[in-house]
């Protein structure tokens, strides 16, 4: 034990406070005892009391009853064969959320699984394709580590804020109990997983469930969510695309609200390969001679071909306008 660490003290500013003045009484420590068992000692203390692991939100300081923690917010993400997109979301996530938070994610192939140790949990698991019970299994397991007025935060591995998140999830769901990106560009009414923030316990209490219903004739992933909304009679907050200049109908969206301005970016189909095709691109294809009575292989349809080629164009070009600057969002599309 270090000396003048109370393993009592439970809130992140006791803990952190504690830690760094127990290092100012080990320099002048290090001069006549073995400096390297001492470093030692500090470095277990700080990743016992590491930040992204606070004590539950009832523990306070003593007299400090009336001070407000925020509260945690647990991010659940799936990334799938490429990593590319980690070093970006990782990054945006430590810039632009203040509070405590937590990233759990499903990796897929042997690029994505190297970056394990990078989360707070991550599963791996060969051959494993369904989005949303990705999405689902995450869920579960954040509900074992959360307080149930902690926020769960749903976003793909291809999205990431480009603002402050954290207040304005306060204020968001101080609205509505659940706040997620609709994509009318996409002609979808549903909540859609690219975002989607709630409180834990909202979450259990709605049984909240990804799994999409294509293939019985269905809605798309998000399609249960709002099913279990409107059972229960619950309004949630859309974020709607921001885009002042749109580089695709689909792809590449900011959304946001009229409050809170652009939160959040969505590259979209960042994980698809190749050349990437969107409900959208289809309506394009077929309003130029695209048979629409059963689709034909891409390669096959040289209007189609054409379309999937300059989407990928594009997404390589703001791809790299991402790596290269922060802020790509207002140069690109604001």
């Amino acid at each position: 034990m270090i000396p003048g660490i109370n393993p009592e003290q439970r809130t992140f500013k006791a803990q952190r406070a504690a830690i760094d003045k127990a290092y100012g009484r080990l320099v002048e420590q290090v001069k006549r005892d073995d400096y390297w068992a001492l470093v030692e000692q500090l470095l277990q203390e700080a990743t016992a009391y590491d930040c992204r692991h606070r004590p539950p939100h009832h523990d306070h300081p003593p007299g400090a009853a009336n001070v407000r923690v925020p509260p945690m917010i647990h991010f659940a993400t799936v990334h799938h064969v490429e990593d590319h997109w980690v070093d970006l979301q990782l990054r945006q996530l430590s810039r632009h959320v203040s509070g405590p938070y937590a990233v759990y994610a499903c990796l897929n192939g042997p690029r994505v699984t190297r970056h394990a140790d990078r989360f707070h949990f991550a599963h791996r698991r060969k051959g494993w394709r369904d989005h949303g019970e990705k999405l689902n299994f995450l869920a579960e397991q954040i509900a074992t580590e959360a307080a149930p007025d902690d926020v769960i935060a749903f976003i793909d591995g291809d999205a990431f804020p480009i603002a402050p998140i954290d207040g304005a999830l306060d204020d968001l769901l101080a609205e509505a109990p659940l706040v997620a990106i609709r994509r009318d560009e996409n002609e979808d009414a549903y909540p859609h997983p690219s975002f989607c923030a709630t409180r834990v316990g909202f979450w259990k209490e709605l049984g909240g469930d990804w799994r999409d219903d294509r293939a019985s004739g269905g809605m798309d992933v998000g399609g249960r969510v709002a099913g279990r909304l409107e059972e229960l009679g619950v309004a949630w907050k859309p974020l709607l695309r921001v885009n002042a200049r749109n580089l695709h109908p689909v792809l590449f969206g900011v959304y946001g609200d009229a409050r809170h301005g652009p939160l959040v970016y969505h590259h979209g189909a960042g994980f698809r390969g190749g050349h990437p095709v969107t409900r959208a691109d289809l309506r394009w294809a077929w309003e130029r001679g695209t048979p629409r009575d059963g689709q034909a292989p891409l390669k096959a349809d040289p209007v189609l071909a054409r379309r999937a080629l300059e989407n990928a164009e594009l997404a390589q070009y703001v791809y790299g306008r991402i790596t290269a600057t922060d802020d790509f969002a207002a140069e690109l599309f604001l």
